[in-house]
């Protein structure tokens, strides 16, 4: 069986099975994924023809029922089969199950930070409205009221000498 990763590849186990290592952790891997779909369709081929041999449904692994079959009954070998196959499938498609998951959580929390830091920016706008510098309007204004006679102010005497 080959490595489905070269890069990742260590070499054979001291059992003689191959193994990955996860170059992160150090933690060796023991490969129990087929390769190949050959391997998978051999695999479920096989699978299904010891399904096949009982002659009638096979209940489900571990129900009462299944325990209250004869050791030597096809459809407790089928039942043991059926659930070692829907298990092997599971492991077969993981990869691409895992691949999505984190690309739909990475998608959420993007999404997330997105929204976040647009209500940031929105706030910010908000409580920024107002400009930093008065306009023309507001300086000319400014400028009015400030020549403009106060209450109290002396009128001066009128007469220019």
């Amino acid at each position: 069986m080959t490595s489905p990763n070269p890069e990742r590849r260590i070499g054979p186990a001291s059992n003689g099975t191959e193994f990955n290592a996860d170059i992160s952790t150090g933690i060796k891997i023991e490969s129990t994924v087929p390769d190949s779909a050959d391997e998978i369709a051999q695999r479920r081929a096989w699978a299904y023809a010891l399904i096949r041999q009982a002659e009638t449904p096979a209940p489900l692994y571990g129900s009462p029922e299944f325990n209250s079959l004869a050791m030597d009954d096809p459809r407790r070998v089928a039942s043991c089969v059926r659930a070692a196959e829907a298990w092997a499938q599971d492991g077969d498609e993981l990869p691409e199950r895992l691949a999505d998951e984190i690309a739909q959580l990475r998608l959420n929390h993007k999404g997330l930070d997105d929204a976040e830091y647009v209500a940031r920016a929105e706030a910010h706008r908000v409580a920024n409205r107002a400009p930093s510098k008065p306009t023309f309007a507001q300086r000319r204004a400014a400028q009015l009221a400030a020549i403009a006679p106060r209450p109290g102010d002396f009128p001066g005497t009128g007469a220019s000498s």
